[in-house]
C-alpha cells in the first residue's frame, strides 16, 4: 500500500452573493496601481457566478500570470483567445461568449454552425480565461497542466 503524504485540509467557507463581492473588491483593492481593479474582479465575479455550468476565471495582476506561461495551453487552438482579443469583462459581448462557453452541449464543443468559424466544433473546455486586472483577457479556454502541488488538500473532490 502506498501512502498519501500528509497535507493540511483545504478550508472551504460558503459565503452569499454580497460576501463574496465585499471578499473580491477588497483583495482586488490590495493590488496596487491599478484604480479600477475592484470594478473588474466584480465583473468576473458576476459572470462566473452566473454561467450556466462549471466556469472558472483566474484573475491576477500581469506577473502572477506570467507564472502560468509554461502551464497554461488553449484547448480550442486560440479560437477564444483571439475572439476576446480586446473585450473588457464588464462588456455584454464578453458576457455572452463565456456564457455560450460554460453552457453545456452533447459534445461540449462549439456548434459546427456558430457565427465564429474560429469557434465552430472546438472543445469548450479549460479554464475560461485568465484575466488580467484591466479586465482583458490573456488567454482563453485554458487547460493548466503540470501545476506544482498545493500545500493543502482538496479531498474526496474531482480533478
Amino acid at each position: 500500500t502506498m501512502m498519501s503524504e500528509k497535507r493540511p485540509e483545504l478550508v472551504i467557507s460558503e459565503c452569499d452573493m454580497s460576501d463574496a463581492e465585499e471578499f473580491v473588491v477588497q483583495e482586488a483593492a490590495a493590488w496596487r496601481g491599478v484604480p479600477d481593479c475592484p470594478s473588474v474582479a466584480k465583473a468576473a465575479l458576476k459572470l462566473v457566478s452566473n454561467a450556466p455550468g462549471g466556469a472558472c476565471i483566474v484573475f491576477a495582476p500581469d506577473e502572477e500570470l506570467q507564472k502560468l506561461t509554461k502551464y497554461a495551453h488553449h484547448s480550442d487552438n486560440g479560437g477564444m483567445t483571439q475572439r476576446l482579443q480586446g473585450v473588457h469583462v464588464g462588456s455584454t459581448e464578453f458576457a455572452k461568449i463565456f456564457h455560450e462557453f460554460t453552457s453545456h452541449t452533447k459534445t461540449d464543443r462549439w456548434p459546427e454552425d456558430y457565427d465564429d468559424p474560429e469557434l465552430r466544433g472546438r472543445p469548450k473546455d479549460g479554464v475560461g480565461a485568465l484575466l488580467n486586472t484591466s479586465g482583458f483577457r490573456v488567454k482563453c479556454a485554458v487547460k493548466l497542466e503540470g501545476l506544482p502541488q498545493s500545500a493543502n488538500a482538496w479531498s474526496c473532490v474531482g480533478m
